[in-house]
């Protein structure tokens, strides 16, 4: 018994990279209980339960079948003080088995895990290289629109409004209302929908903004064309693409005054 003992240890504790062992919790049952006519109502019944729940709990949540006739044998030697059904070569040879069914199982899953995220990182790459293709097109012809000026960065704006308060220095800290739109005229963000100005510091923003709020005096409004290297470049945030390139309306309310 000791030797069994020690195996199952053993196989269990190789088990312990396949899958976090599952919370024993009924809404991850898909089914109810089954029906079998057993009812548990002496605390015996049901701690022999709980104590079997969490054995069965362990091996199904890391898809290891059981067999529930052969289960229910073992128990029922243990409880009667009975002899192993297996010898110690069988023991041996099954558990080596186990391990490593167990070991290719993780070594198939750990290739199906690569082969996804390469798929994936490949969607992504592909999709970046499609995001600056399409900005660069979209910043080519715009450059001619009326209205439109050229930055030696590669920021394109339009002014919609000019004020006549100060300019913002990098170290100011600024209160402006924003609405930032992708090429295809998705909204991803507006402070005018939220009906609060953002307030943050000139050098701490989008380097496109940084650029823009320091050509612009206090009560400007600004339509920015924003390349991918001024704004959120490959890495893209939750509603922008890698490489995208941005048109953001960005209004500049006042200069913080310091405290």
């Amino acid at each position: 018994m000791k030797y069994i003992k020690t195996a199952l240890a053993v196989a269990i504790i190789a088990l312990a990279g396949c899958k976090e062992e599952a919370a024993l919790n009924a809404d991850e049952h898909s089914h109810g209980p089954v029906e079998d006519g057993v009812v548990l109502e002496t605390h015996q019944q049901k701690v022999s339960y709980l104590a079997a729940l969490e054995f069965a709990d362990k091996y199904h949540s890391q898809g290891i079948p059981l067999d529930a006739n052969a289960v229910a044998a073992a128990v029922r030697d243990i409880m009667a003080g009975a002899e192993v059904r297996m010898d110690e070569d069988d023991i041996q040879k099954t558990f080596e088995r186990f391990r490593d069914d167990q070991l290719k199982r993780q070594q198939e899953l750990a290739a199906m895990q690569a082969e996804a995220a390469a798929a994936l990182e490949a969607q992504y790459d592909q999709l970046s290289q499609e995001n600056l293709k399409a900005g660069e097109a979209f910043l080519a012809e715009n450059a001619d629109k009326e209205g439109v000026e050229s930055t030696g960065s590669g920021l394109q704006y339009k002014v919609l409004q000019t004020g006549d308060g100060q300019v913002p220095v990098a170290n100011d800290t600024v209160s402006v209302h924003y609405r930032g739109k992708l090429l295809d005229g998705t909204e991803f963000d507006s402070s005018y929908k939220r009906d609060v100005p953002a307030t943050l510091k000139v050098n701490e923003g989008l380097p496109a903004w940084t650029e823009a709020l320091q050509m612009m005096p206090a009560g400007s409004k600004w339509e920015l064309y924003v390349p991918a290297s001024l704004g959120y470049g490959p890495g893209g945030i939750e509603g922008v693409g890698p490489n995208a390139t941005l048109i953001y309306e960005l209004e500049l309310l006042e200069i913080v005054p310091s405290k």
